[in-house]
């Protein structure tokens, strides 16, 4: 059974979806914020993936990328590839501020670390946005899952654990070595981490370099471990050991 205050948590939005019925984030379903039979679409990454990294691949072995430049986090990992209605629903809690849908799909990654990780951390804090760019949003998307997760897995969540340093492009497009130049250095670790086994939850990885570059961040203050878990990883065009369907992207 989960903390009393996740159920109160989770109550409260099934309060608020019974007043103001929702509908769904992909096929517009009345009544759910994201239906069963849209959820079941959701695309769930294989077994045979990178132990460090999480990139899917043929074999479990460490990927030619791992093997080269061993990450400082310990494992990153992701529920489902970024499209159909895992993206529409990323999207909409991104750039629309659903938190009942954040809600929603917090339970994914609680899913995801208690019945397949369960890694033995000690706090859980999220990726942190510039400056800039949470007051131009007015709120970070990962605290939104960050939070509830926490407290179903009754782990302190701590948002400022890592702070950015500086403001940073857009990652998309890029490829990896220019997404590792534009986000080095970007991010500042906290010394309350020195000795800590710490949890970094993020909505969307690619290629992981935000991730591994906050746990250099953490490492750099005595940070025992780090891990990364996030909701969706985006499908690797450079991956040629595993296939991916263009047609369901």
């Amino acid at each position: 059974m989960y903390p009393r205050k996740f159920r109160l948590y989770h109550a409260l939005w099934q309060g608020l979806d019974f007043i103001f019925p929702p509908q769904c984030v992909a096929c517009g379903k009345p009544g759910t914020r994201i239906c069963s039979e849209c959820m079941s679409k959701i695309e769930r990454l294989p077994d045979s993936i990178c132990p460090l990294c999480g990139e899917p691949q043929k074999g479990r072995e460490l990927c030619e990328y791992c093997k080269k430049k061993a990450p400082l986090s310990k494992a990153i990992r992701s529920y489902g590839y970024f499209r159909g209605p895992l993206r529409a629903a990323i999207h909409r809690v991104k750039y629309h501020q659903d938190m009942g849908l954040a809600e929603e799909l917090c339970g994914l990654l609680i899913e995801k670390y208690q019945h397949e990780l369960k890694w033995p951390i000690d706090v859980v804090t999220a990726i942190p946005l510039s400056r800039e760019r949470y007051f131009e949003r007015g709120y970070n998307q990962a605290f939104l899952f960050a939070r509830p997760f926490a407290w179903a897995i009754q782990k302190p969540f701590v948002p400022n654990l890592v702070q950015r340093k500086r403001n940073t492009s857009s990652q998309v497009g890029l490829s990896r070595s220019e997404r590792q130049k534009n986000i080095q250095d970007a991010f500042l670790g906290q010394s309350r981490a020195s000795g800590m086994k710490v949890l970094v939850l993020d909505d969307v990885t690619t290629t992981g370099a935000t991730l591994m570059e906050c746990a250099k961040a953490l490492r750099d203050q005595g940070a025992q471990e780090v891990y990364g878990l996030t909701l969706a990883k985006t499908p690797s065009h450079s991956n040629q050991h595993f296939k991916i369907n263009e047609n369901l992207i």
